[in-house]
């Protein structure tokens, strides 16, 4: 798992880290904890009051909430990730060129920004396209949470809509429920390559396979993922 990964991917590189929507801090939490001085930047307040009721060494982890495209701090980092499909949530690649070029601005000369997506496979689009998944599973408390997921695909402009309903159920009782719609854009290898050098960064390294940063794997449909280590 990535949570395992980066620690260990990041030990050549330095100890500032920052991380771009960073959610409730399933990365950099570990990564603090690891040693690694961290700044957890997130848009969300929601997802932030979520991070600071978790445990976490508070002397390795700063939490800032702001924007990924127009965020300013007086500090430039050994290494600024971009994890786990990040740049997928927003719909503009003039948006995804800001975010990079605001990262580079934000770098040390020696330092790396990793770039982790997956691959879009555009065969399991075309045949899931509108068709509802759902999923069960049991909380700590006993309760029963159904997951109905849907996503729809424009294939021609490289979006995707995914609609989510979640219902908690306490025996055969309804407790409670939440709906959700979620706009993503599905980016290919070469266009972020292209949105990479249009930022004034180099790529430093390619791989298609994050969990064993230590080979060289190419990018490949059959590997699913995309990871790109840049450079100033």
């Amino acid at each position: 798992m990535d949570i395992n990964v980066y620690p260990r991917l990041l030990k050549d590189y330095g100890k500032t880290v920052l991380e771009l929507g960073a959610g409730t801090g399933r990365i950099a939490i570990p990564l603090a904890k690891a040693g690694y001085q961290v700044t957890a930047l997130e848009y969300s307040a929601d997802m932030i009051r979520v991070l600071e009721e978790k445990e976490y060494p508070k002397e390795n982890l700063s939490i800032v909430q702001g924007d990924a495209r127009t965020y300013s701090l007086l500090q430039r980092f050994d290494a600024i990730l971009l994890t786990c499909n990040f740049i997928n949530h927003f719909i503009s690649s003039d948006d995804v060129l800001n975010i990079l070029k605001n990262s580079a601005r934000h770098l040390n000369v020696n330092g790396v920004i990793i770039i982790d997506c997956s691959i879009p496979e555009t065969s399991f689009m075309c045949e899931s396209n509108g068709k509802e998944e759902v999923f069960d599973f049991k909380t700590s408390k006993g309760t029963l949470i159904k997951d109905y997921f849907t996503a729809k695909y424009d294939l021609l402009n490289q979006k995707e809509l995914d609609y989510i309903k979640l219902e908690e159920y306490d025996g055969k009782v309804l407790i409670r429920h939440a709906e959700a719609n979620e706009e993503l854009t599905y980016y290919y290898p070469r266009e972020i390559r292209s949105l990479i050098r249009e930022a004034g960064l180099k790529i430093v390294r390619e791989s298609g396979a994050l969990w064993d940063p230590d080979k060289d794997i190419a990018i490949s449909e059959e590997n699913g993922e995309m990871i790109f280590y840049c450079g100033l």
